[in-house]
């Protein structure tokens, strides 16, 4: 039986391709930390988006690193 869903907000489920490295990592961080790797993820994902650089520049660096 799964444990009750008790969310302040709505949630949606996505898929991340990510490679078998990095989800074996995750899966890890989280066993170690006594969390659900899901859990762990939304973590990481709403700091990463608090972290972003500004458009401009990420635009800039996505423009420098195309080829020609």
């Amino acid at each position: 039986m799964s444990r009750p869903k008790s969310y302040e907000s709505p949630r949606v489920t996505t898929a991340l391709r990510l490679p078998v490295p990095l989800h074996e990592r995750i899966k890890a961080a989280a066993a170690e930390r006594d969390v659900s790797a899901n859990w762990l993820m939304e973590r990481l994902l709403a700091d990463g988006v608090d972290r972003l650089i500004p458009v401009a520049e990420m635009v800039a660096l996505r423009r420098a690193a195309d080829p020609p």
